[in-house]
């Protein structure tokens, strides 16, 4: 029975006797939780929040087990963060709702209104929301969850996480069944399948299909994409001057921006492919995907999807084993390192020796009309081979007459 049923039952006299001790001890709770979970908080930007929201929701649907979704130890108190942000939203949010009922009803009604909102929650938009007890409690399952002890009650694995190893030991047709996987909408990845066809066809990093990839088809029948960069570093001068600078802080770092075109994929690509042109055409010729979409979701999305496609994989492809196999596919294409260091959005041709290798490629990737916004620097020249003359004798060394 709820707060506010009981108080239905009650006669007159009874609800007044309940509502004088119910009154201070709500109101004292109320203050002090106001005082401890909500002062101070920093005001999140709209991209925090709608990240949060995701993330806190896969939380939920874990039951509010971080481990359950979590990975290795960022991912895990990234998602303990979320949830405790959003708990602390919906308790705002409660008592937010109890204050207005009370101003808009004044008197005693109104404050008992008040008090049954603080114990049992409200109805919104046909959504039941939790009391104040039932959020509180939630937050201290959170907080009390520490990725040591998860650490300590895991299985060791002996797994990699090294997306260009696991390319070779993947099943032939693993892209086809990937997509298919994020196609069926089972645990929230069905909205995700744009942008697993974005990453698929062109090796996108998942900030980047955040941030809106705008594609339209030519009269040819390819694609032509326009991709707005992420990783991004700017040179800094400061640094470079330094003592011990590298010579990376003297360079500008990544591509904001890069475009190119792709005529043919190979064939376990051309259900992602034949995708992608069917959007653009339904929207008139010109599609940009992604843009309502966070990194962290995407990504996750897709590591559950992979998860499942692949149980028997102690160690499943995540999305960036995509971008590693569009470097490969270029590589066996034969792309020129400018060429391909341009699409990857690199600034520099030796970041294409971290990702995947001309024979993890497969033929038939038709890619042209590459540009960047910066220049690519080339890679330095290799050594020459060691000389396969004769060794030169060294002269014998004669040691000292002693006198």
């Amino acid at each position: 029975m709820t707060t506010r049923e009981m108080v239905g039952r009650m006669s007159s006299d009874q609800a007044m006797a309940w509502f004088a001790t119910a009154r201070p001890y709500w109101h004292e709770r109320v203050a002090a939780l106001r005082s401890s979970l909500l002062a101070g908080e920093k005001k999140k930007s709209d991209r925090t929040r709608e990240q949060y929201v995701e993330d806190a929701k896969r939380v939920a649907a874990a039951d509010y087990d971080i481990a359950a979704v979590a990975g290795c130890s960022k991912s895990f108190y990234k998602l303990r963060a979320a949830a405790e942000w959003k708990a602390r939203e919906d308790l705002r949010e409660l008592m937010n709702t109890a204050d207005n009922s009370r101003k808009k009803n004044p008197g005693v009604a109104g404050e008992m209104e008040q008090l049954c909102i603080y114990a049992d929650g409200f109805e919104k938009n046909g959504v039941k929301k939790e009391s104040i007890e039932k959020i509180v409690m939630r937050l201290e399952k959170l907080s009390a969850q520490k990725w040591q002890d998860v650490k300590a009650g895991a299985r060791p694995k002996a797994t990699s996480r090294n997306q260009r190893q696991k390319l070779g030991r993947l099943p032939k047709d693993w892209i086809p069944r990937i997509f298919e996987r994020m196609s069926k909408g089972k645990g929230g990845e069905g909205k995700y399948k744009d942008a697993c066809a974005l990453s698929i066809v062109a090796g996108m990093r998942p900030d980047e299909v955040a941030q809106g990839v705008t594609f339209k088809v030519m009269p040819g029948g390819g694609l032509a994409f326009l991709v707005h960069g992420a990783k991004l570093t700017t040179a800094s001068k400061s640094k470079a001057k330094g003592k011990n600078a590298q010579a990376s802080d003297a360079a500008d770092r990544g591509q904001p921006d890069r475009a190119f075109v792709i005529s043919a994929v190979p064939a376990d690509k051309q259900a992602a492919f034949d995708h992608l042109k069917a959007v653009a055409a339904a929207a008139g010729g010109s599609a940009k995907l992604g843009a309502k979409l966070t990194a962290s979701g995407y990504s996750s999305a897709f590591s559950a999807a992979s998860r499942r496609e692949f149980a028997h994989m102690d160690s499943p492809p995540s999305v960036y084993a995509l971008r590693h196999r569009f470097s490969a596919d270029m590589k066996a294409a034969g792309v020129d390192p400018q060429g391909i260091a341009k699409a990857m959005g690199h600034a520099a041709e030796s970041s294409q020796g971290h990702y995947g290798t001309k024979a993890q490629g497969k033929g038939g990737l038709q890619i042209g009309q590459i540009a960047a916004t910066r220049a690519v620097r080339s890679a330095p020249p290799s050594p020459p081979p060691p000389s396969l003359g004769r060794p030169r004798k060294r002269a014998p060394t004669r040691s000292p007459r002693i006198k």
